[in-house]
């Protein structure tokens, strides 16, 4: 290799090391991807918790009517679910009523299954299942 080929080799390296264009770019291409996973997985777990609230509210909504009335069945109390619960943004609700004898009274045990399974970017998939749960005195009113 001649001297003056070597020169100009020298010089377009030397040059192209010193070139901070396109730096920010480039470290931008290696944040996003991390960022993005990250925005999307405080979101899912958002969206797990509002799901679990919405059946906690459900529960106690529904205790709350229940005490009210007058000596009501289990299904009366299920169907007072299903009208109450709505819909939710992921996941599934599997409400179940039960009648309960204990204290020498009849308690209703409402409760609400939420089976959640995220996808997470980047995480293995994984399933959740919460319960949300509240117990009622039933009352035969006179």
């Amino acid at each position: 290799m001649s001297s003056s080929a070597y020169g100009l080799l020298k010089t377009q390296v030397f040059r192209f090391t010193k070139d901070k264009r396109g730096v920010s770019a480039v470290e931008f291409a290696f944040v996003f991807p991390v960022i993005v996973g990250f925005v999307l997985t405080v979101f899912y777990i958002g969206v797990g918790f509002f799901g679990l609230q919405q059946a906690q509210n459900t529960t106690e909504r529904v205790a709350r009517i229940a005490y009210t009335m007058d000596n009501p069945t289990a299904n009366d109390i299920q169907a007072l679910v299903a009208s109450n619960l709505g819909t939710t943004l992921a996941g599934t609700f599997t409400p179940t009523v039960q009648l309960i004898e204990k204290y020498g009274e009849t308690y209703a045990d409402i409760s609400i299954d939420y089976a959640y399974q995220p996808t997470i970017p980047l995480l293995p998939e994984v399933s959740y299942v919460f319960t949300a749960s509240s117990e009622v005195l039933i009352r035969d009113i006179p």
